[in-house]
């Protein structure tokens, strides 16, 4: 078994998405269970994932593997760099998720 954590590339932003959404208590990547969430909204989110400036960018992404298989990702920033990346993310986030 080989364990890897890998720096995420842009094209990584639906995945990270996911990750986002599940965070924030929406089923994403269970299939035993209906998830109702819009594809529409895993986009939208994603878009957010793909800018750098956001919290939640795929520069502030680490996708980790086992073998070849994704099972999870690590998301993190400057703490230094929270409130204003926050500010500026929650009031999109949170009218693509209402």
């Amino acid at each position: 078994m080989k364990v890897r954590i890998e720096i995420a590339h842009r094209e990584d932003a639906k995945l990270i998405a996911k990750f986002v959404l599940e965070a924030l208590g929406y089923t994403c990547f269970n299939s035993s269970t209906n998830s109702s969430l819009p594809t529409d909204t895993i986009n939208k989110v994603a878009a957010l994932v793909e800018q750098e400036e956001t919290l939640h960018s795929w520069k502030n992404t680490w996708i980790c593997k086992i073998d070849d298989t994704i099972v999870g990702g690590i998301i993190a920033y400057d703490g230094g760099e929270y409130q204003e990346r926050f500010n500026a993310e929650m009031p999109i986030l949170a009218r693509v998720l209402n």
